[in-house]
This record gives C-alpha cells, sequence and structure tokens, in this order.
C-alpha cells in the first residue's frame, strides 16, 4: 500500500482512501455501505519492427526483446528476432503471434531491445546471443535475483539509469551486446522504453509505409540508431502495443 488519508467530498459525506499500485479503494467512514474498488489489468505487446533508415542495402537484422516489471518481480520470455530482412519494399515488420510480453495488473514497466545488424556471423547465433544476454542470469533473471535478497526495486532502477554497476554485472542489461562478440557485425546501442502508470490509456496509432503494404499498430515505441564501421546510419523503431483494462470490483 502506497498510503491512506481522509477525505471529505463536496456533500459533507467523510471516506477513507487508501492508494495501491493497482489502483485505489474508497471506503467511507459509515462502513458498510458498499463502494467500487478500481483496479484493472495490462497487457503489453512487441507490435514490431520498422525500418526507417538502412545502414546497407540490405540489412539483416537480429536481435531479442524483453520486458522486467519490478514490482510483480517478474520478467517476460524474451521475443527472439532472427534474420529479418530489409531491402527494397520490405521495410515494416508486424508481429501478431506469440508476441505477449506481459499481462498481469497495472505496474512500472521497462522494456529492452537489442538489434544487430548482422554482417559475418550467422544470423540465429547472434539472436540467441542477445536472448542468453538479455534473459540469462546476467540480464532479467540476475535483476530479479537481485530483488530477490532484499534490494528495494527503487535503487535498482536508480543504480540502473546511473549506469553503475555496483552487483558486479549481475544485471548487465544494456552491455550484454558488446561489439567484440560479434567481428565485422554492426551492434544497436541497447534501446530501452519505460511505462508508468498514467501512461498506459495511450490511443493507439498505425504505421503505414508508401514503399510496404504492411501495417503496424501500436502505442508505443523505442527509437534505435546506430552507425556501421563505415559510417552508415541506421535507424530502427521497435514498437509495442499496450493495453489497459479497467475494472470496478464492488466490496
Amino acid at each position: 500500500m502506497r498510503a491512506w488519508f481522509v477525505q471529505v467530498d463536496d456533500g459533507g459525506r467523510g471516506f477513507m482512501k487508501m492508494d495501491f499500485r493497482g489502483g485505489y479503494i474508497r471506503v467511507p467512514l459509515d462502513w458498510p455501505r458498499a463502494q467500487g474498488v478500481q483496479t484493472g489489468r495490462v497487457r503489453v505487446k512487441f507490435a514490431g519492427l520498422e525500418c526507417v533508415a538502412r545502414q546497407e542495402t540490405e540489412d539483416e537484422m537480429s536481435g531479442a526483446i524483453g520486458l522486467l516489471v519490478p514490482a510483480m518481480k517478474r520478467a517476460s520470455w524474451v521475443f527472439k528476432i532472427s534474420d529479418w530482412r530489409f531491402k527494397d519494399h520490405v521495410r515494416v515488420w508486424p508481429v501478431t503471434a506469440g508476441n505477449i510480453l506481459y499481462e498481469g495488473p497495472p505496474a512500472e514497466i521497462r522494456v529492452f531491445s537489442e538489434l544487430v545488424e548482422v554482417d559475418n556471423s550467422e544470423e540465429e547465433d547472434v539472436a540467441n546471443t542477445c536472448v542468453n544476454g538479455l534473459a540469462g542470469d546476467g540480464g532479467l533473471a540476475g535483476a530479479l535475483n537481485w530483488l530477490g535478497e532484499g534490494q528495494g526495486e527503487n535503487e535498482v532502477l536508480k543504480a540502473y539509469n546511473r549506469e553503475e554497476r555496483f552487483w558486479n554485472g549481475r544485471w548487465s542489461v544494456g552491455t550484454s551486446i558488446q561489439k567484440d562478440w560479434f567481428p565485422g557485425d554492426n551492434p544497436y546501442p541497447e534501446g530501452q522504453m519505460l511505462v508508468k502508470q498514467p501512461d498506459f490509456r495511450r490511443s493507439k496509432q498505425r504505421v503505414f509505409r508508401s514503399d510496404d503494404s504492411r501495417i503496424i499498430t501500436y502505442t508505443h515505441f523505442i527509437r534505435m540508431e546506430g552507425v556501421d564501421n563505415g559510417g552508415d546510419h541506421g535507424i530502427y523503431h521497435v514498437y509495442f502495443d499496450l493495453d489497459y483494462f479497467p475494472m470496478n470490483v464492488m466490496l
């Protein structure tokens, strides 16, 4: 519970209000008169990838997408991107199946994306490395273990935001893709997005390009930019679709 306090409404009737992560409970002082509990559920889906600007004539993209909900001590399974090829008219790659990253109570959500433009390595090997780095003991799983040892979620997030790895790399999200792991390939700097509860009700938007007929429906996205060894600039947008389902439960 975050806080509780007593208020008086316009009619002079008093009630106690208790704030929780997933909503609030409003209890009248003349209990047991029934009141509603405002709560809800959230579903986050990986919606797809858009090539805004290619580095080369054909970009072979591999990588991984993951999600962490510190308050719930939950991490999603990680979505693997392997050998997604962007060339000519292929600029939009929607994902519609097996793409749910989180479904549960509303809470602060942090999404991570790793992308590598592959030239010399095997695309599947690169994708697996991204998945293992993001999901393993050095990534999201390590973050959950650290939380499980009694460290507060705010301390974890504060440390991450300051780029401090004082737990000796046990949460190496953000450094899981090293340039020297894939000689001749082009890792993008890690993408990260924080979504707080007031931002759960965004309206749906669509990606539609004149040179690609496929469509992505989304609410949030991460912009990822990278420069390869030849100085060529690439830009990709990683899209997510967040649905919030409000519920009122009578006590």
